[in-house]
């Protein structure tokens, strides 16, 4: 399982190092990848994994919930990876559309903290 996350994460990476190398040979006038649109989406998009990672844990579990109370923990931040990942993933298949594809994940993240916030027990 380490083996596989390793090698993701090695190709987020290098999926971003990809992007910007196309960035710098691009001419200026050609949409980048990585604008200040991008950069305050990835911020967006962090935070709100955040905040869904608070609003999931100020969920009352009961006592005996034991190792099921582990998934108010560990779903926001693997959603969050995940909705992370694919904006990133879809930016480089279609920079146009980089505003609605941000605020989708953006949404999921927040939906995901709703919905584990009020999930009955």
């Amino acid at each position: 399982m380490l083996i596989f996350i390793a090698a993701v994460a090695l190709s987020f990476v290098v999926l971003i190092i990809a992007m910007v190398i196309q960035d710098r040979k691009a001419p200026a006038e050609a949409e980048k990848f990585m604008d200040d649109k991008t950069e305050k989406f990835l911020m967006r998009i962090l935070l709100s994994v955040i905040t869904s990672f608070a609003l999931s844990s100020s969920a009352s579990l009961p006592e005996n919930s034991g190792l099921g109370g582990l998934l108010w923990l560990f779903a926001p931040p693997f959603i969050g990876g995940l909705t992370f990942f694919l904006f990133v993933l879809l930016l480089a298949f279609n920079k146009k559309l980089k505003t609605i594809i941000g605020w989708v994940c953006i949404g999921v993240n927040l939906l995901t903290g709703l919905y584990l916030l009020f999930l009955p027990y």
